[in-house]
């Protein structure tokens, strides 16, 4: 599994955030306060809101930047497997400029 979760709200984390997940964008809710096993299964198991793929790579990512810079902070705040992996900036940058 690869992830990585953007913010929906221009610099600050909002009540629903965009998950990249092994090449699929979608909306899943952030949790404050949500013990660790209910995030994980929200925000890496579960299959998300669907969103328009096109709206989601054409999103302006330095608006709505990254919010896992390291695999620290995806297993820290956002409850990522440890096996998991993270997309970097260049690999979002990849996935984005594909044709869906």
């Amino acid at each position: 599994m690869k992830l990585q979760f953007f913010s929906l709200t221009p610099s600050v984390p909002g009540v629903q955030m965009l998950r990249l997940k092994d090449g699929v964008y979608s909306r899943v809710p952030l949790l404050p306060g949500a013990p660790v096993e209910v995030r994980r299964k929200v925000l890496c198991e579960d299959a998300g809101a669907p969103v328009s793929q096109v709206w989601a790579r054409a999103l302006d990512k330095e608006l709505y930047p990254m919010l896992i810079t390291s695999h620290h902070i995806g297993v820290l705040e956002f409850a990522i497997p440890a096996d998991a992996d993270f997309y970097t900036e260049a690999e979002v940058q990849a996935i984005d400029k594909q044709r869906v």
